[in-house]
């Protein structure tokens, strides 16, 4: 799994632990974590899907 894909399981498991976060900062905050670089097509693709799934 890339680094990314190990930032999308943390940010599941942040979400989902802590639920008075929103997905964006559940990101965020698994991208710290990791301590790589924010790239805007992970993440659009990542949030874009956690929005239809919890909608």
């Amino acid at each position: 799994m890339d680094n990314y894909g190990k930032v999308a399981v943390l940010t599941s498991q942040i979400y989902t632990t802590q639920r008075n976060i929103t997905p964006k900062d559940a990101w965020n905050k698994a991208i710290s974590v990791q301590n790589i670089s924010d790239k805007t097509c992970a993440r659009t693709a990542f949030l874009g899907l956690a929005e239809v799934v919890i909608l």
